[in-house]
C-alpha cells in the first residue's frame, strides 16, 4: 500500500542496480514524484530548476559518484539552499565513522545509512520526525 508523499524524492546513485533496488522499495511505500540521477551534477541541475516550486525535497544521496560527489552536493545545498526544506539521507557503502560524523554535520542530513536497506528501514526513514510537517508518517505505524 502506498501513501501520498508531497515531497519530491530524488535518488543520486551511480550504480544502476542499487538505484533500481531503492526505487522498488520507495514505490511500495509512497506515491510521490521520484527521480534518479547518476551523479551529483545532474541532481543539482534538477534541483536548481525545481526548488522554488517544491514545498520540500527528500534526497537519497550516495557519497562516491562521478562528476560531482555527495560531499560537493552537500556543500552546494548548504551554500545555496540552506533556507529551503531539503532533507538528505546519506546511503553509502562507506561505514567510516569520520564520514558519518562529517555527513551529520550538515543540517540537511537527517540520516546516514548503509545503502543496502530493507523495506522496514525505508519505512523508518520515512517516519523521521522532521518529515512530519510534509507527510503524516502515522500511516506507517502498524
Amino acid at each position: 500500500m502506498t501513501h501520498t508523499f508531497p515531497l519530491e524524492i530524488l535518488i543520486a546513485e551511480d550504480d544502476q542496480l542499487i538505484t533500481e533496488l531503492q526505487k522498488r522499495q520507495l514505490v511500495k511505500l509512497v506515491d510521490s514524484p521520484l527521480k534518479c540521477f547518476w551523479n551529483g551534477k545532474t541532481l543539482m541541475n534538477h534541483l536548481h530548476n525545481v526548488i522554488e516550486e517544491r514545498k520540500a525535497v527528500l534526497i537519497f544521496l550516495d557519497i562516491n559518484m562521478p562528476v560531482m560527489d555527495g560531499w560537493e552536493v552537500l556543500d552546494q545545498i548548504n551554500e545555496l539552499y540552506a533556507h529551503k526544506n531539503i532533507f538528505v539521507v546519506m546511503l553509502t557503502s562507506s561505514l567510516f565513522p569520520a564520514d558519518k560524523k562529517k555527513a551529520l554535520s550538515y543540517p540537511q542530513v537527517i540520516s546516514f545509512n548503509n545503502k543496502f536497506l530493507e523495506h522496514e528501514d525505508y519505512k523508518e526513514l520515512l517516519n523521521i520526525k522532521v518529515l512530519n510537517p510534509f507527510f503524516n508518517s502515522e500511516v506507517f505505524a502498524e
